[in-house]
C-alpha cells in the first residue's frame, strides 16, 4: 500500500523531531528518550508587554553585538534537543498580511501564519 504525499505531510505535522538521529518520533525518540520541554512564564493574555514578560526562567534579552534583540540563556546548560513554544499571537490567513513577526503554519498541504507583531498577543518567541 502507498501513501500520499499529503498524508506523510500531516503525519510530520503531528510529530517532533531528533536533530541527532535525524528521525521523526511521537512521544520519545528511541535513542535519546523524551524532549525537554521548556514552559513560558505564565502571563494574563493582553497583558501590557506580554512578549517579554513570558520569556522562561534563566533567559534573558539582550542587545546583540550586531544590534537588535537576542535571547541567551542564564542557566548552566540547555538540555540538547529542548524544545520552546508554542509561537502565539494572531492567525492571519492571507500571505499579503503578514509582518516581520509572522510565522507559516502548514496544514493539509495549505499555510496559515502567526502574527506575533502585537506583544500583548504574542511570547516571548516573536
Amino acid at each position: 500500500m502507498q501513501v500520499s504525499e499529503d498524508v506523510c505531510a500531516q503525519l510530520e505535522d503531528e510529530l517532533l523531531f531528533c536533530e541527532d538521529c535525524r528521525l521523526y518520533f511521537r512521544d520519545a525518540c528511541p535513542q535519546h528518550g523524551a524532549p525537554t520541554f521548556i514552559a513560558d512564564s505564565p502571563v494574563p493574555a493582553r497583558a501590557p508587554s506580554r512578549a517579554l514578560l513570558s520569556l522562561p526562567q534563566g533567559l534573558l534579552v539582550k542587545e546583540r553585538p550586531q544590534g537588535g534583540l537576542g535571547v541567551w540563556s542564564a542557566r548552566p546548560a540547555l538540555p540538547r534537543g529542548c524544545i520552546f513554544g508554542p509561537y502565539q499571537g494572531e492567525v492571519v490567513l492571507e500571505h499579503g498580511a503578514c509582518t516581520l513577526f509572522s510565522w507559516a503554519v502548514r496544514e493539509n498541504s495549505s499555510y496559515f501564519y502567526i502574527d506575533a507583531s502585537d506583544d500583548s498577543k504574542s511570547s516571548w518567541m516573536r
